[in-house]
């Protein structure tokens, strides 16, 4: 939100005046800490799947012993038999069209990622732009749900029709974007850039190795230990370090009284 709010005012946006700038810097740290997103999409896959690919596995390792829940398995994977969809049934009979469509969705998501395993096997551990896909799915798969929650709650609450009526318009919005970006998600899981994406960064790679490490800062968690202590050093000298001395106490030495010379 703050990164759009920047991009529509532009250049003033960036001035400190108006604080959006010092919100913009302080906010950019939620993508980035405690796991950067693209981290998180790979742990919302493998903590989501974990138990779906376990269970498949199960199947395939005693067929003999899993006959009906193999052949129901089978019909999914081979002939694209989906299960049936969810019933939603709690929430308010206005929002019923809007949670046919999310029944949906999840009947959809649930089919592709079995698909996935399926057909990437012990590879869907690292390809990590399809666990993504099947990430931005579910995270708008939960949007949804959450938005319908809520405006469940607004009808039930409500007493100004004409809220209500501006809610839906939001509320429909809201379902409209989620049914654009999970169909596209999932239609990349089979047509992407995936394989071209792969040559290229090797070709990139293999760059960046010819590159003298003098030139360039390297981190101190570099996953390539060797270029440790041979990168170039940053000039830091307008930074305050540890050991100089604190506010605290340069602010008491400040009242000690003056020695008088003799």
């Amino acid at each position: 939100t703050v990164d759009h709010a920047l991009q529509i005012m532009g250049g003033e946006g960036y001035m400190t005046e108006n604080e959006l700038e010092r919100l913009w810097r302080d906010s950019r740290i939620n993508t980035i800490v405690e796991g950067a997103n693209e981290v998180m999409h790979s742990f919302v896959f493998a903590y989501g799947s974990k138990q779906l690919g376990e269970y498949m596995l199960g199947i395939k390792s005693n067929p003999l012993g899993n006959v009906g829940p193999g052949l129901r398995l089978a019909l999914e994977l081979f002939l694209g038999v989906r299960r049936s969809a969810p019933t939603i049934t709690q929430l308010d009979p206005r929002l019923r069209h809007l949670t046919t469509r999310l029944s949906q969705h999840i009947r959809e998501f649930s089919h592709q990622v079995k698909m996935m395993l399926k057909i990437h096997r012990e590879a869907m551990i690292t390809r990590q732009m399809l666990q993504a896909r099947l990430s931005w799915a579910v995270i708008w798969i939960h949007a949804v749900v959450c938005t319908l929650s809520r405006a469940d709650r607004s009808i039930r609450n409500a007493t100004n029709g004409d809220s209500i009526a501006q809610e839906m318009r939001i509320v429909e919005h809201v379902c409209d974007m989620a049914d654009h970006e999970i169909r596209a998600a999932i239609r990349e899981l089979y047509v992407n850039t995936d394989q071209t994406m792969l040559a290229c960064a090797e070709v990139a790679a293999r760059q960046i190795e010819a590159l003298p490490d003098s030139d360039y800062v390297i981190p101190e968690k570099t996953p390539d230990k060797s270029g440790l202590g041979q990168g170039r050093v940053p000039d830091q000298t307008h930074i305050p370090q540890f050991g100089q001395g604190s506010t605290v106490e340069q602010a008491d030495h400040a009242k000690q009284p003056p020695t008088i010379p003799g």
